[in-house]
C-alpha cells in the first residue's frame, strides 16, 4: 500500500452536503437524548462530588480528596481522583454554566463526543479519501457506546477524544517525522490521557511504539528514536509528578493509583464482576449485536489492512501507515477489554471507537471498489446501492438498539451482561 501523501480535498458541493448531513445527523441523535437520563449511577455521582469541591474550593481541595479516598476503604470500588483530567474539566463546566448537578459532567461528554466526529471526518479526509470520511462518520455517529456516553458525567468520552487526538498526532508525526514541534502536543497528550484514566498507557504506549518503529524503520534514526523514548520517559515522570503534586505526597498519589488500577477486581461483591466478566469472546459478540455492519466492516478493513492490498482502481490511496496504527489502536484496546478481568463494558471501547469506524469505512470502500474493478457497469451499480442500504440499516439498527436497550431502560452502566440480558442474546 501506498504510505500517501495529504489527500486532496473533495471540490464538489454534493459531497460536502453529504458530509454536513451525516454529521448533523449524528449531532442531533446526541442532543435528542441528553436530556432524557433518569437516573445517574455511582460513577456519576463520584466524579459530580469530586468536581463540586474543587469547583468551590478550587485546587486547594484536590489534595483532601486523595487523602479521604485513601481512608474510606469502601469508597476504593469506586473512581478515584487520580482520574484528574476529566475532573478538571467537568469543574470548569461547572463554573462555566453554574450547574453543580452531573449535567454539567455529560455536557462535557457531548462536547467531546461531537468533536470526535468531526475529527473522525478530518482524518478520513486527510489520511484516507473523502468517501471513507464519510462512511466512518456514519458509523461513529450511529455508535451505541458513543451515544450511550455522550449523555453520561463519565470520564470515558474525555479519554476517548483525547486517544482519538493523540492517535491524530501521531499520525502528522509519521507524515513529518523532523517537526519537533508536533511532539510537544504528542507528550502533552499523552500526559493528559494518563491523568484521565489508568489505562491510558494502551493508547499512548501503541502510538508510542508506532512512532519509535517509524522513526528506526523510516527515518534509520537511532539518535531520533533515542531521543523520542527519551522524551516518552521523561513524560511519564511528569505524569507521576503531576500525581504528586495534587495528592500532596508520593506515597499517598501511590498508593490512591494501586487501589485505582485494582478498584474493579478488589471486591468479589463489586458489579464488575458480576456484570462485566464472561469468556474472552462475549466482548466481540458484544460489539456485533449492538452494530453488526460495523463491526463486519471494521474486521474486513483490519484484514485488508494487515494483507497491506490497496484499494483496486483508486487514484488516491490511504496512507498504509495511517490505517496500520488504527489497526493496531484497535486490536490493542479490543484486546484489553477482551482478556483483561472484569471489563467487559461498552465504555472500555472507547479509546477505539474512532479507528474502529475509520477501519469500518475502509473496508466498505475496499469492498465498493473491488465490485467496481471486477464486475459489469450495471451489477456494480446495483451492488454499490445494496450496501449503501445495508448500512443505511446498519444504522437504524444501532440507534434503535441505543433507544430500546439504553435509554428505555435508563441504563446507568453499559455492560455487556446487562446489554445481552435486555437484548435476550
Amino acid at each position: 500500500m501506498s504510505l500517501g501523501k495529504s489527500q486532496n480535498l473533495p471540490r464538489s458541493p454534493l459531497f460536502w452536503l453529504l458530509l454536513a448531513a451525516v454529521l448533523g445527523a449524528g449531532v442531533a441523535m446526541r442532543l435528542a437524548h441528553f436530556n432524557d437520563v433518569g437516573t445517574r449511577g455511582p460513577d456519576e455521582r463520584v466524579y459530580t462530588y469530586f468536581a463540586s469541591r474543587i469547583e468551590l474550593q478550587g485546587f486547594s481541595a484536590v489534595p483532601s480528596l486523595f487523602a479521604g479516598y485513601e481512608a474510606n476503604v469502601g469508597s476504593r470500588i469506586y473512581p478515584g481522583p487520580s482520574r484528574f483530567g476529566h475532573v478538571a474539566l467537568f469543574a470548569a463546566a461547572m463554573r462555566i454554566t453554574g450547574d453543580r448537578t452531573a449535567r454539567a459532567g455529560a455536557a462535557v461528554s457531548l462536547a467531546c463526543s461531537v468533536l470526535s466526529l468531526i475529527l473522525c471526518a478530518w482524518m478520513g479526509l486527510r489520511f484516507f479519501i473523502p468517501e471513507i470520511a464519510l462512511l466512518a462518520v456514519a458509523f461513529l455517529g450511529s455508535s451505541v457506546g458513543e451515544l450511550g456516553m455522550s449523555r453520561r458525567a463519565w470520564q470515558d468520552m474525555v479519554f476517548g477524544f483525547a486517544s482519538f487526538l493523540l492517535v491524530y498526532i501521531t499520525c502528522e508525526i509519521a507524515r513529518r517525522p523532523r517537526d519537533w514541534r508536533l511532539y510537544a502536543f504528542f507528550y502533552s497528550l499523552g500526559i493528559f490521557c494518563l491523568v484521565t484514566k489508568e489505562n491510558a498507557v494502551i493508547p499512548y504506549g501503541l502510538c508510542g511504539l508506532w512512532l519509535l518503529t517509524i522513526l528506526l524503520v523510516q527515518e534509520h534514526s537511532w539518535r531520533a528514536a533515542a531521543g523520542f523514548a527519551l522524551g516518552g520517559l521523561m513524560s511519564i515522570a511528569m505524569t507521576l509528578g503531576v500525581f504528586f503534586v495534587l495528592a500532596g505526597s508520593p506515597r499517598l498519589a501511590l498508593s490512591v493509583l494501586d487501589h485505582a488500577l485494582w478498584h474493579q477486581t478488589a471486591d468479589p461483591s463489586n458489579w464488575t464482576v458480576r456484570c462485566c466478566s464472561g469468556p474472552w469472546y462475549q466482548f466481540s459478540f458484544l460489539l456485533w449485536i449492538v452494530g453488526p455492519v460495523v463491526t463486519a466492516a471494521a474486521l474486513f478493513g483490519v484484514l485488508i489492512t494487515l494483507l497491506q492490498r490497496p484499494l483496486p482502481g483508486a487514484a488516491q490511496q490511504p496512507d498504509s501507515r495511517v490505517s496500520g496504527l488504527c489497526a493496531l489502536i484497535t486490536l490493542g484496546v479490543w484486546s484489553f477489554a477482551s482478556f483483561y478481568p472484569n471489563i467487559q463494558n461498552l465504555r472500555m471501547f472507547s479509546p477505539a471507537d474512532g479507528t474502529y469506524c475509520l477501519l469500518a469505512g475502509f473496508g466498505v470502500w475496499h469492498l465498493i471498489s473491488m465490485a467496481r474493478a471486477n464486475l459489469a457497469p450495471r451489477t456494480f451499480r446495483v451492488i454499490t446501492v445494496a450496501m449503501l442500504l445495508a448500512i443505511a440499516a446498519g444504522a437504524a439498527h444501532d440507534y434503535g438498539v441505543f433507544r430500546s436497550v439504553v435509554v428505555a431502560t435508563d441504563m446507568q452502566e453499559l455492560p455487556a451482561t446487562w446489554i445481552r440480558q435486555v437484548m435476550h442474546r
